[in-house]
Order: C-alpha cells, then structure tokens, then sequence
C-alpha cells in the first residue's frame, strides 16, 4: 500500500505554473507538495491553474485533483482561475483604455497581489503618465496603506487574483475609502461583485465596474446600480476592437434615480412636521415646511419618497456611554434610514459627526426663551399710574413746602397790614393747599398783594397738574398695565426660573457659552421628555422653555389664532445662531446631489413662505383646538379690548378709589379713638 502526504500552504508569493494529465509528479504547485508514486490528474481545460491563496467559493471553475492509493480514490477539489489572464493582452488594452480615456485626469491608486506581479496589464499601467501610488496586496491590512484622498480626481484599479482580502477590508468598517473614487475591479467574478457592491463599502461607493472574463476574446464590464437596483449588471464589453458600444461605463447615478425608492426619518414638529389626521383617528399625509423640502428633493432627483418615524419618544435621540445613538440620530447611524428631518441644528456638541454627516444649510435660528405672560397689574394701581416716580416725588416736596410757605408768608403779610388769621395757621394752609388742589372754592382769601400773588400762581400750579392726571388717569383705568417683564438673559438669569428644554442638545450650548450668565443657568437646566411636558410649568410661571425662535414664534401665534391676550411671549435677547440641515448616512452618495437642490431652494427664499403656509393651513384645518371661541370669550370677559365701541366702567377699573376711601375712614377712625384717648387722660 502506498503511503500519500499531501501537504497545502497558503501564501501571497506563490507560483502558477502549468501542468498536464500525464505528470507523474507534482512538486511544487502553489506550494501544493505532492508525495506520491501513482496519481492521476484531471481538469477541466489544459488552460487551468490551481491557486490554493484563493480560499473564496467560485462558481464554476473548479480544479479535481484525483489521487488514487490502491486502497482508495481520494478526490480534493481546489478553486481555480483562467489560467494566463496576466499575460492576457486584451485586459492589458483593456486597462489601459479606461486609464487613458475614463481616468485620463486622475491619480492612480493601483492595488495588485502576486496573481498579477508580473502582469502584462500591470505592466501597461506603469508604464502611463498618472501621478500614482502602488501598492502590493498580501493581507487586508495593506488596503489600509492606500492614499485614500485627493484634491484632484482619483481612480482606483485593483488587480486582484484572491479577492479575499478585498472583500473582507470592503465590510469591515465604512472607514478607509475614497467614496468619490472611482474603481475598477480586476480578478473578481460576478458573484464577488455582487458581494462588493453590497458591503459596506461598496453600497455607498457610486462608481464601481469590474472587469470579468467569460470567453477567451472577450471582457465583460460590469457596473454598479446605486439606487437603481440590486447587484451589478453589464454596462459594456471589450473586444479586440474596443468597447462593443457607445455606452458609459461611468454614468452619474445620483441626479436621476429612476423612482428608487428613498427613506426619510422624521417626526411629528410642528410646523416643521405636522400629520393631518384621518376621519378615523389614524395618521394621514403629512404636510410642513420641511417635509415640503423633502418633496421637493424627490421631485428634482427623481426617486420615491417613504416616510418613517423614529420609536416613539426619543424624538432627534440622545447619545449612549457606548457611543450609540437613539431616536432619529440612531436610526440615520445604523443606516436604516438614507436622511432625517425634524429642523435640525448643524452642530457637532456631541460628536455628531463621528456617526453621520450633514447635508449645507437651508435655514437659520437662534435659540431663544419663551416665558409666561405676567397678569397685568391690579387696577387699584392704575391711581398711581399716570405720573412716573419722579413726578409723584417733585410733586409731593412741592406740597410739603407750599404749606409753611403761605403760613409764613401770611404773618409776614399781616405784620405790613392785616390779613386772614386762618392763613398763618400751618394746619389751615396745609387745608388750604388741598382745597386748591382739588379745586375746591375758597370762601376765605388773601387780602395783601404779596399773599395774593403767590394764591394765583399756586392755583395756577394746581390746575395744570389736577388736569394732566384727571387727563391720563382716564386711560389708565380703561387699559390693563402689564407688569414689567424680563427681557435679557441677565434678568432670566436674575429671576431664578428653571430653564425648560427638550434633551440636552441645548443644555450643551450653554455649557460651552463664553457668556457668564448663560454658564449660570446650567444648574438650573431641566431636560424634558416632550415639548408638550414643558407646557403646564411655563403657564404656571415655573420656568421658562427653550427652543428654537421658529418654534417659539409658532407657538406664540397660535395663541392669537383668536382674539384675546396670548399667554405667553418670546424674551426679546436670544442667543446661539445656527444653521438648519439635513442628517445623512455618513459617506451618502447623494450629499452632492442634496446640497445642490438645497442651495437653489435657499437662494429662492422660498423656506419662510413654506413656514408662513404651514401655519396658514393649519389654521383652516382647524387644528387650534386650546384656542377657540370658547377659550376666547373667557379671555375677553378679564376685561379684553371688544370690537363693540367703548368699555363700560366696572367696579375693577374704580376699585382704587374705593381702596382710598376705606383707607381714609380707617385712618379717620384712628385719629378719633386717639383724641378720645387724650381727653379721657
């Protein structure tokens, strides 16, 4: 009995050579050592080579090796490739046209294992003019060594006998790779193309075709669909005399993508985002300012657009210890969505940028405050109101000294001649003055001229006075005063209110503030679930909400839907602008195309108009529902401006003269229980 070793090793340095059905012996084949004195050998074509560093399932061509011990015939199959392809002449020509003509203005990146080393095709590829990098491919890793960007236009040619290697690196991670580039594929067959194109890599890559020989005098050239469909299909063919036909072989694949089917990420924001609801309760079409972007992408690039929502709750979503990503974030990460919308700020506060990319900008905002409107003041106030502070003080020093002032111009008068007793009383002056200033008739007058003088003057002063507040007071009665309200972020800071925000995208805006007191208001920073939780402690003047002025602006007009006074108002001093973009799956093909439609949609100004839409077709909707008539007419019985000529005075504008008037009884009563006091001792 014969005694077989059949030792196999793979390397990256191997040898092809060729062989026949009567070898005797095999020594040496791919570092395939054979041992064996009685073996037969039978392949499929004389034209054939084992290549043991090829350890991808092919198809067809598969290599037999029958050995037979006398005892038992031991049947091995190995993968095989055409053998002689890297002396083939007609993919060197092949190489050298798309090189010359489809890459004619780029660099080179050219990748080759030892299959090809000594290739004719590699061989034409140095010998062009392109600026080029080369590279030999033994392990994975090495694709790592590749430049894989330029300023310039860069083609990439892989000239791969074991594409193992290649496919592997391909869906390993979306990192390392030119998603700009194009490539051209040597050495895979069509199912390793196909396994490419859906890697990793490859399904973000636009440009791919692969060059697959299926008969002796002809290369097939397959491309890449993109988003037109499924795998690769044949885009041309090289013969002898060239391509077969005029066909591209690198044709743009992101202006028209043929009704494929493309799918955004969103929520319901209003007025951004907002589903009409069906007779039956359940979710209809969708409508806002950015959904009318988003059908305006659909229309200009031609695919279909599908709609769907992040889980419910995580909204824009929140970043994970782990690095990971919830809500619309995660999903566009993890590539289950192509892009998402929900008015989106472009920043990078939480590394962003690491999990996806952002498309140009197509709006702008700030990030504003949004606190309770104040009642206005009690109308008992409204006596005080029409003279400022400063008046009422010049005002009351003028009556404070007119009071000794006729008391002693009286007995200076009376020691030239007589005049009225009364008048050198200080008490009867100070009377006196009140009188004048209530236009009270006098019986008793001054008789000297001195004193006589001063009366016209002093009632002249009282005139004038009594006139402009009886004059101003009417107003003041008839109108309701608001409180005097915070307007800068220094009196929020100041006022000690909570800010109120959904997640804490905001809350890092302040944090990473150069101003003192928005650095202040961290601590008091409280991150909300939903805009809709924020609401009940803004109107109970728990804090105030923060947001985007866009948002903060819609929700302020939707309180004067109908007539009253709105409950709430924008702080006038904001902060932080930002862009508005689009989130995209990192590397997505059709950034370009996207930002391209972007900036025309921005230079037509056309964003504020979709928002002003928005909100106007909300209203006929009549979706307003916490502002109806009802809601109104509460509002307006407060005491509210009518639309029915003048307001009727109630006892709530008088109530200031009915406070003084119990006050001067009170005060009255005191002043009687004292004397009474006084007399009794």
């Amino acid at each position: 009995m014969q005694r077989l070793v059949l030792f196999m090793c793979i390397t990256a340095t191997s040898s092809v050579q060729n062989f026949d059905e009567n070898s005797p012996s095999i020594s040496c084949i791919l570092n395939l050592k054979c041992i064996s004195e009685d073996f037969q050998i039978s392949t499929p074509s004389s034209e054939q080579f084992v290549d043991t560093n090829h350890q991808y399932p092919l198809e067809d061509n598969l290599f037999k090796v029958e050995l037979q011990t006398g005892e038992k015939d031991e049947v091995i199959t190995l993968p095989s490739l055409p053998m002689g392809r890297e002396k083939d002449p007609l993919l060197s020509d092949a190489l050298s046209f798309i090189a010359g003509h489809q890459l004619g203005r780029c660099a080179l990146v050219i990748a080759y294992d030892a299959v090809f080393a000594d290739s004719l095709a590699l061989e034409a590829l140095l010998g062009m003019s392109h600026q080029r990098q080369v590279v030999e491919i033994k392990t994975p890793k090495d694709f790592t060594r590749l430049v894989w960007k330029s300023s310039k236009c860069r083609g990439y040619i892989f000239l791969l006998g074991n594409p193992v290697p290649f496919l592997n690196f391909a869906d390993d991670t979306e990192d390392s790779w030119d998603y700009l580039g194009k490539y051209v594929l040597v050495g895979l067959s069509v199912a390793d193309l196909n396994l490419f194109v859906s890697s990793k890599k490859g399904k973000k890559t636009e440009q791919v075709i692969g060059l697959v020989q299926e008969d002796p005098d002809e290369w097939k050239v397959y491309r890449n669909q993109l988003f037109w469909g499924e795998g690769v299909l044949v885009a041309n063919r090289w013969r002898k005399q060239g391509f077969t036909s005029n066909a591209e072989i690198f044709p743009e694949k992101i202006w028209n993508l043929k009704g494929a089917p493309i799918k955004l990420i969103t929520f319901e924001f209003e007025p951004h985002i907002i589903r009409e609801k069906n007779p039956d309760g359940t979710g209809g079409r969708y409508f806002g300012s950015d959904v009318q972007i988003a059908i305006a992408l659909s229309e200009a690039l031609n695919f279909t657009l599908i709609i769907e929502r992040p889980p419910k709750g995580e909204y824009w979503g929140n970043k994970y210890p782990n690095g990971s990503w919830s809500g619309l974030t995660g999903k566009i990460s993890r590539n289950e969505g192509h892009f998402g919308m929900a008015f989106i700020f472009l920043t990078n506060n939480f590394d962003e940028l690491a999990v996806l990319d952002y498309s140009r900008f197509y709006s702008y905002d700030t990030s504003c405050f949004m606190a309770r409107t104040e009642p206005p003041l009690p109308r008992w106030e409204s006596l005080a109101a029409p003279f400022k502070q400063s008046t009422w003080l010049a005002a009351s020093i003028s009556f404070l000294a007119f009071c000794p002032i006729i008391a002693l111009l009286a007995k200076a008068s009376d020691y030239f001649g007589r005049e009225e007793k009364q008048l050198q009383s200080f008490s009867y002056s100070n009377l006196y003055t009140w009188g004048l200033i209530l236009r009270v008739s006098q019986i008793k007058l001054p008789k000297r001229s001195p004193t006589q003088i001063w009366f016209v003057f002093l009632s002249l002063y009282c005139i004038v006075l009594t006139t402009g507040y009886c004059s101003n007071l009417t107003t003041f009665l008839t109108v309701e005063r608001p409180r005097p309200t915070m307007e800068t972020i220094k009196e929020l800071y100041s006022s000690k209110l909570d800010i109120l925000a959904v997640g804490y995208f905001f809350k890092e805006s302040l944090v990473q503030s150069g101003n003192a007191y928005l650095k202040g208001l961290v601590p008091r920073y409280i991150g909300l679930p939903s805009y809709e939780s924020s609401f009940d402690l803004l109107e109970r003047g728990k804090g105030v909400l923060m947001a985007s002025n866009t948002y903060l602006e819609y929700l302020h007009a939707a309180s004067l839907v109908q007539p009253g006074v709105p409950s709430v108002r924008i702080m006038k001093e904001c902060f932080s602008p930002y862009n508005i973009a689009i989130i995209l799956q990192k590397h997505f093909p059709l950034k370009r195309s996207f930002d391209k439609v972007l900036a025309s949609l921005f230079d037509q100004g056309i964003m504020r108009q979709w928002f002003l839409d928005t909100f106007q077709l909300k209203k006929m909707m009549g979706i307003e529902a916490d502002f109806s008539e009802e809601a109104s007419r509460k509002k307006n019985e407060k005491g509210g401006p009518t639309l029915t000529g003048g307001i009727p005075l109630s006892v709530d504008h008088m109530q200031g003269i009915f406070y003084i008037h119990l006050m001067s009884l009170l005060l009255a009563t005191i002043i009687f229980l004292f004397e009474v006091y006084c007399l009794k001792r």
